[in-house]
């Protein structure tokens, strides 16, 4: 549902709107309700309180879009409590992550080349099988390279800190700390049983589908 008001002159008007909608999806975000206020003109759209809501879960929009020119956009995003299933099979399909999610992301740049930075939160939730209890810490994206500033990872009892990039091919780039892992989840055979703790500091390259480790270990 759209109710508005239409202002200015024939060469400038200017558009006021409330929207409404029901039972959709928005970049395959589901939503049981969305609402908002829309400010459009020849030059730009402006967005104001526009959220989503599906269950436990708010997606919140402020922010501009231009739609003449290189069509710049400044846009505010805040999440909460989505679910990392939803969000990763956006950005990442394919991939294996489960948990609770809440978000902060700035999208700026224009249409044709979009730039991210964002603040991130996950806890209670799984990557590729492996349960993390939370995941927190701030990225950038930018020409397709990734950028993570010290994300902090807490697996179980063992803390992971990264720091590094991944290409748009997927490519890693990314220095990692690890503590307090238990060895005995690295067992080689039955043969060879593993016990104890141990930190790992190095680095992490290849792809994302094909780690490799470099690094020193000490026990």
């Amino acid at each position: 549902d759209v109710e508005g008001t239409v202002s200015g002159t024939l060469q400038h008007p200017k558009a006021a709107m409330a929207l409404s909608a029901r039972g959709g999806r928005i970049l395959e975000q589901p939503f049981d309700t969305a609402a908002g206020k829309l400010l459009v003109t020849p030059d730009m759209l402006t967005l104001e309180d526009v959220t989503s809501k599906f269950g436990p879960t708010r997606h919140v929009v402020n922010g501009s879009i231009g739609l003449t020119g290189d069509k710049t956009v400044n846009l505010a995003v805040t999440t909460k409590s989505a679910r990392a299933e939803t969000i990763v099979d956006l950005i990442m399909p394919g991939e294996r992550l489960t948990g609770n999610v809440d978000n902060e992301l700035m999208i700026t740049g224009t249409v044709a080349s979009l730039n991210l930075a964002g603040k991130v939160k996950l806890w209670d939730g799984s990557f590729r099988g492996q349960l993390i209890s939370r995941i927190e810490g701030e990225y950038r994206q930018s020409g397709g390279v990734t950028t993570l500033d010290n994300i902090a990872i807490k697996s179980l009892n063992t803390d992971i800190l990264l720091a590094g990039s991944i290409s748009p091919a997927g490519e890693m780039d990314i220095n990692l700390t690890a503590k307090d892992i238990e060895l005995k989840e690295f067992r080689l055979s039955d043969s060879y049983p593993m016990a104890g703790r141990a930190s790992f500091t190095g680095h992490l390259s290849g792809l994302l589908s094909a780690p490799a480790f470099d690094g020193i270990l000490t026990a």
